[in-house]
């Protein structure tokens, strides 16, 4: 990659050749020159406003690598469109204060858990890089750490696909659901204030609400909030700390059952909530556990039918 500077902390020999030095080519580019090597550049303002878009130029010396002086201002295109595509662009994952493969990665899991890319279909990295608005370079990273966490499969001759949670992986996770969820809800049947009930009831609510306006996206995202909120007032920071990785997981089986377990997973929510406001943790304990045989059972039963669009 080649350095980034300004004219203004450019190395003296690069301001201002000396004799020996060859004279410092100019060139200036303008979105006339890129569209000539339309190829390599399309620039996403309407043709009105690029002219006052970009601007810069590049510098070569002898003595020091090729230097690139790029300006660009974002200036108002006097039109909705223009200026629309101004905050979009300002909106683009690489504009985040993080790796541009961390924010990919993140980009990718909230869209396999929301149901966006199905169990089974190919995630091309052109695809990818489009959808996502980056290079392909971080999209082929991203795509490593996900097939890591088994959100995707990479085969040979055919690229990524999204994986399909098989009957092997759903008993391994609900295996361990058994055991945290238990003890949580033990404990915080033990240790629950009032206002941390207030706050379950509260995510109820909210759950009801978006079921019976079928958002499953919202439906999906508020179980794992209920549980996790339960994790929480057990009081067991460990608890919580292994759990992190397991919901998004969660959050992925559930929403790809989510048209028909909904309903009832809210129903048996009530429940739990109800056995940990009465403070009894053995009732708490008992309440997870049914919980979570009927949500196995619904999870296989969705596995062995095949993954279907919702």
């Amino acid at each position: 990659m080649l350095p980034v500077m300004t004219l203004e902390n450019a190395p003296p020999r690069a301001r201002k050749p000396t004799a020996s030095a060859l004279p410092v080519r100019k060139v200036s580019t303008t979105t006339r020159a890129c569209r000539r090597r339309r190829r390599r550049f399309r620039s996403p303002f309407p043709a009105a406003t690029r002219k006052r878009t970009t601007f810069g130029s590049v510098l070569s010396t002898v003595g020091y690598p090729s230097q690139i002086v790029l300006r660009i201002r974002f200036v108002g295109s006097g039109s909705r469109e223009g200026d629309q595509l101004v905050e979009d662009l300002r909106g683009k994952l690489g504009a985040q204060h993080l790796p541009l493969r961390d924010q990919v990665l993140a980009a990718l899991r909230t869209a396999i858990i929301d149901g966006d890319y199905l169990p089974g279909e190919r995630l091309t990295e052109d695809r990818l890089a489009e959808d996502f608005g980056v290079s392909r370079n971080p999209v082929r990273e991203a795509l490593r750490v996900a097939e890591a966490e088994g959100f995707v499969v990479i085969l040979p001759r055919r690229g990524a696909v999204v994986a399909s949670p098989s009957s092997e992986a759903l008993a391994d996770m609900f295996a361990v659901r058994q055991r945290l969820e238990a003890l949580a809800a033990r404990l915080a049947a033990e240790r629950a204030t009032a206002a941390d009930v207030a706050a379950l009831r509260r995510l109820l609510d909210q759950g009801h609400t978006a079921t019976e306006q079928q958002d499953l996206r919202r439906v999906a995202e508020l179980n794992s909030v209920l549980h996790l909120r339960i994790l929480e007032i057990s009081g067991n920071p460990w608890l919580s700390s292994i759990a992190k990785a397991l919901y998004l997981h969660v959050q992925w089986v559930f929403r790809l059952g989510a048209a028909e377990r909904a309903p009832h997973s809210w129903a048996e929510h009530i429940q739990l909530v109800d056995a940990i406001e009465s403070g009894d943790g053995e009732r708490a304990e008992r309440a997870a556990l049914a919980h979570l045989d009927a949500a196995s059972a619904a999870a296989y039963e969705n596995a062995e039918g095949g993954y279907r669009p919702r």
